[in-house]
C-alpha cells in the first residue's frame, strides 16, 4: 500500500493504482484534462491551478517545483518558477567559433513557438524537423530558420516524448499511444504511412543495421526487409 496526501488529508491506495482514480476516490474534484485509461500508472496527472497574490496559474509537474518535498509551493519556489517563465526559451542556431559570452556575436536565429520540451529536434538532409509535446511538427530551413511547413500529422495527433529519427528518406515519429507516422523527407511532412502499434510509448526509436526498433510499455518492436 502507497499513502498519499491529498489537500492535507493521507490516504492509502494499492501500489500501481492511478493518481486520478485515487483522488477521485478521496472525493476530490479534479478535471482530468490529460487522462487516458490506456496511459496506465504514469505521471501525467502532476497538474494544478495555484493562486498567489491574485495571480492564477497552470503548473504541470508540480513536483518538479516542489524543491523542499514538502508538498508545498513556498515564497521561493514560486518566485524561481516565474523567473524560469519570464526567462528566453525555444531553439537557437549559433554560429561556430569566438570566445566567452557569444549569445548576440553568433546567433544566427531564434525560434520561441512549436519548441517542444522533451523530443530533441532532427537535422536530416538539410532540414530540421521538430515534434513538440502536443503533437505539432514544425520543418525549418537551418540557415535561416525559415519555417517551410508546419501541422499536426494526419491519423497521429496525439502527444510525443519520443524524439523524431530518420532514415532511407524518411522521418519516423512515435506518439505517445503507440502512432508510429513516417514521413517523406523533404521538408512538406507528407504523411506516407501511420501503423498503430496499440501500446503507450515514451522511448526514441533506434536505427542500427537497417532496422527500426521500437520499445513500447510490454514490446519491444524490430521492422526491416526480409
Amino acid at each position: 500500500m502507497s499513502r498519499i496526501t491529498i489537500d492535507r488529508s493521507v490516504h492509502e491506495a494499492p501500489s500501481g493504482d492511478r493518481l486520478i482514480d485515487v483522488i477521485r476516490r478521496a472525493g476530490v474534484e479534479l478535471p482530468a484534462m490529460c487522462h487516458h485509461p490506456q496511459l496506465g500508472p504514469i505521471q501525467t496527472c502532476d497538474a494544478c491551478m495555484v493562486e498567489v497574490d491574485g495571480e492564477l496559474e497552470f503548473l504541470v509537474w508540480m513536483r518538479l517545483l516542489d524543491l523542499d518535498g514538502d508538498s508545498l509551493l513556498d515564497e521561493a519556489e514560486w518566485n524561481r518558477y516565474r523567473a524560469a517563465r519570464k526567462s528566453a526559451r525555444g531553439m537557437w542556431a549559433f554560429r561556430l567559433g569566438g570566445a566567452g559570452d557569444v549569445t548576440e556575436t553568433n546567433s544566427v536565429w531564434h525560434q520561441e513557438k512549436g519548441v517542444p520540451q522533451r523530443p530533441s529536434p532532427l537535422l536530416y538532409r538539410d532540414v530540421v524537423y521538430l515534434v513538440n509535446d502536443g503533437g505539432i511538427v514544425t520543418a525549418y530551413d537551418p540557415a535561416t530558420g525559415r519555417v517551410l511547413s508546419q501541422a499536426r500529422l494526419r491519423d497521429a495527433v496525439d502527444a510525443y516524448y519520443a524524439s523524431p529519427v530518420a532514415a532511407d528518406g524518411k522521418i519516423y515519429l512515435v506518439s505517445e499511444l503507440g502512432k508510429v507516422a513516417v514521413l517523406a523527407a523533404d521538408g512538406t511532412l507528407s504523411v506516407l504511412a501511420v501503423n498503430d502499434l496499440d501500446d503507450v510509448s515514451y522511448a526514441t526509436p533506434a536505427i542500427a543495421g537497417g532496422r527500426l526498433y521500437v520499445r513500447t510499455r510490454s514490446t519491444l518492436y524490430c521492422f526491416g526487409l526480409r
